[in-house]
C-alpha cells in the first residue's frame, strides 16, 4: 500500500469515479492513497484466476448487518468462468507467501473485544485503536467504516475502559437474575435459541434455493453454448 501511494497509482475507487462518476468508493483528496485492506482484497481475490465464487459471506444472525467470510468448503466455485487476469499457480504462490508473513504486534496482545464488537449504526466491525496522551495510554474501539474513510458511517468510538465497565455491569445483572429466577432464565434462553434456529434454517434454505437457481441458469447457458457449437453458430 505504501509503495502504490508513493508511486501515485490511482485507487480502484478513484478509477471507478473517473470511469462512471460513482462516488461510492471515491474519497476526494485521497485519490492515490491506498489502504492495506484494499491491497489484501486484491491479493486474495480468487476470481482474478477466472473463477466465479458464490456464497463467499453469510450473516451469522438476523440481528446484525455484518457478514462474515465463509470457509472454503461452504463456497461454490465455478472454474474457467471468465478470462483470467493471472494464472492459478501464481495466485496460489501469493497465498503461500502471505501465510508465511507475520505481522508484528508491538503490544503482544489481542483486544478483549476484537472481532466481536460492531457499530450499532452501520454494522461494521469496530477496530481497537491505541494512543498516548500526556499522562497515560488510552484504548478505544472505532467504527471500521469511519476508520477506512468511507461515507457509510461517522466517527463512532467508545473507550475500552468504559466498554469493559458496561459489559461487566450487565454480566452481573444477568448472573444475578439467573441465580434468583433460574427456571425463568432457562426458559428465556431456550426460546431465544429456538427462534434463532428457525431464522438460521430459513436463511440456509434461501441460500440453497439461490444456489440451485444459479446452477440451473449456468446449466442452461452451457447447454445453449454446446448446441450453438454443434450447429456451427459459434
Amino acid at each position: 500500500a505504501r509503495m502504490l501511494t508513493e508511486q501515485q497509482i490511482p485507487t480502484p475507487g478513484t478509477l471507478e469515479y473517473r470511469r462512471t462518476g460513482s462516488t461510492r468508493r471515491y474519497h476526494p483528496g485521497y485519490e492515490c492513497k491506498w489502504a492495506t485492506n484494499t491491497v489484501v482484497h486484491i491479493l486474495e481475490n480468487r476470481e482474478y484466476t477466472g473463477c466465479l465464487v458464490n456464497f463467499k459471506t453469510e450473516k451469522l444472525s438476523y440481528k446484525v448487518k455484518h457478514s462474515v467470510e465463509n470457509p472454503l468448503e461452504k463456497q461454490v466455485i465455478f472454474e474457467n468462468h471468465h478470462e483470467p487476469i493471472i494464472d492459478t499457480q501464481t495466485w496460489e504462490r501469493v497465498q503461500e507467501l502471505r501465510k508465511q508473513r507475520k505481522r508484528p504486534n508491538r503490544y503482544d496482545e489481542v483486544g478483549l473485544f476484537s472481532g466481536i464488537l460492531f457499530c450499532a449504526d452501520c454494522g461494521s466491525v469496530m477496530y481497537q485503536q491505541r494512543y498516548q496522551t500526556d499522562k497515560r495510554k488510552q484504548d478505544c474501539y472505532i467504527c471500521g467504516n469511519y476508520k477506512k474513510r468511507t461515507h457509510d458511517c461517522t466517527a463512532h468510538f467508545i473507550r475500552t475502559d468504559l466498554l469493559t465497565a458496561g459489559v461487566l455491569s450487565n454480566l452481573r445483572k444477568v448472573t444475578s437474575y439467573a441465580a434468583k429466577h433460574e427456571a425463568r432464565f432457562m426458559k428465556l434462553l431456550i426460546e431465544q435459541n429456538e427462534d434463532g434456529g428457525k431464522r438460521r434454517n430459513a436463511a440456509k434454505k434461501k441460500e440453497l434455493e439461490a444456489a440451485e437457481k444459479r446452477i440451473a441458469e449456468l446449466s442452461a447457458i452451457f447447454k445453449r453454448l454446446y448446441e450453438d457449437s454443434v450447429t456451427g453458430r459459434i
